[in-house]
């Protein structure tokens, strides 16, 4: 699946809820729900999101992205998506 957006933050603005959730296909939230994950969820994409590496292993949401490792099998987020994902979870009130 193509991941480009027409939906882009205001410039200034952090991103919100509305554009990340579009990051994540139906295939992703799939695949997630077997590791326990809804991506389909903010707070379970906040609360799992990682944006100082500090989870164990691969680390979690924002580590793989960032790194390639995530979305298994599909397309690869670009370095604007990472960097939306980075400032939305790193706001003042993401899923607000």
């Amino acid at each position: 699946m193509n991941h480009e957006h027409e939906h882009q933050k205001q410039a200034g603005a952090a991103p919100t809820w509305a554009l990340i959730s579009t990051y994540f296909t139906p295939d992703d939230i799939s695949c997630m729900s077997d590791f326990g994950i809804n991506l389909a969820d903010c707070a379970d994409v906040l609360k799992n999101a990682d944006p100082n590496h500090k989870m164990p292993g691969k680390g979690g949401i924002y580590p793989r992205v960032k790194s390639g490792n995530m979305p298994m099998g599909g397309t690869k987020w670009t370095a604007e998506m990472c960097a939306n994902f980075l400032a939305w979870c790193t706001s003042a009130n993401p899923c607000g």
